[in-house]
């Protein structure tokens, strides 16, 4: 999908979705939750599963449980308990088995430092 947003019907109407304004879905069965904050949403009829191949594009969103997918840019938080997300209070589950697909989809920087620290030679310092 190359758009930035898509359409789901409401009744006889269909109305835009933008895809900036997710924050993150929640799937039960055939029915996914989109929410644009902690409380907004709106509920659509199409399992998660098919969402995430046909209509939301991989660079901005990510599957992060059976039942939970978050749009990448929302991500504060990526710890054992959950997936913090910013701007709203919300803590998403997430599993073991979505972790290595989220790793590799966003960028991750290794805070650690070396246990020694090699000394920097100055220029014209010889052995």
């Amino acid at each position: 999908m190359s758009s930035n947003y898509f359409f789901y019907k409401d009744g006889t109407d269909l109305k835009r979705i933008h895809l900036e304004n997710i924050y993150f879905l929640e799937s039960a069965g055939n029915y996914v939750k989109f929410f644009f904050n902690e409380k907004e949403f709106i509920t659509v009829r199409t399992p998660l599963e098919v969402l995430m191949v046909q209509m939301l594009p991989r660079d901005q969103f990510v599957q992060i449980s059976r039942s939970h997918a978050v749009r990448i840019a929302c991500i504060e938080i990526i710890a054992k308990e959950g997936v913090f997300l910013r701007g709203i209070k919300v803590r998403l589950p997430l599993s073991r088995i979505y972790l290595s697909e989220l790793l590799v989809r966003i960028n991750v920087l290794d805070s650690t430092l070396p246990k020694a620290i090699p000394r920097m030679r100055a220029q014209g310092d010889s052995d």
